[in-house]
């Protein structure tokens, strides 16, 4: 098997090594555009980290927010409003919607707690969520990618690895959560 494996490596490192001869460059003057002043090239989307360009979304939709651009809805929750997907007790939820869509749900604990988790939404996907557990106090952080959650750090940094039963259980709160969230904001 390694034998077939490393004749694979020489064969395919060989034809990318080709000398096959190829058409020649072109003149620069020939080329379309040669004679256009240069344009500003831009790093696209696709080549940031996965996590930047989330975290860039999430602070687009805050600045949004903070422009007071988005319709706000708050509602109070029943008690047992998120029995069973979450330990913690949520006595409400606010959404801000942006041409009928959800972009920021949070939920607030009874008072005078003050614990929230904020869920943030791209396009009607959930992004990332983060909880806090007193004013400006660090909690857990959640990226997702597609619905799929792609980074998992806890409140002190770590970082949980995602063979780790903890991410598979978060990533399943977080769905359940979610459709809960929705489905409260949605029988309003």
């Amino acid at each position: 098997m390694r034998y077939k494996l490393m004749l694979l490596v020489v064969v395919m490192f060989a034809a990318g090594c080709s000398k096959e001869a190829s058409a020649p460059a072109p003149a620069p003057d020939a080329m379309p555009g040669a004679n256009e002043p240069a344009a500003t090239i831009e790093t696209p989307a696709a080549a940031l980290d996965a996590t930047a360009l989330i975290d860039q979304q999430v602070q687009a939709i805050k600045d949004k927010l903070s422009a007071s651009t988005a319709a706000s809805v708050e509602t109070a929750l029943d008690a047992d409003a998120f029995t069973g997907i979450s330990e913690k007790v949520w006595a409400k939820f606010d959404t801000h919607t942006e041409d009928g869509q959800v972009i920021r749900a949070k939920l607030y604990a009874p008072a005078p707690a003050t614990e929230t988790e904020t869920f943030y939404f791209n396009q009607g996907a959930l992004i990332f969520v983060s909880g806090e557990a007193a004013e400006n106090a660090p909690a857990d952080k959640y990226w997702l990618e597609n619905g799929t959650l792609t980074k998992f750090q806890m409140a002190d940094g770590t970082l949980v690895d995602s063979a780790d039963p903890a991410f598979a259980e978060a990533a399943m709160r977080l769905l359940n959560a979610v459709n809960r969230i929705m489905k409260l904001a949605g029988s309003r």
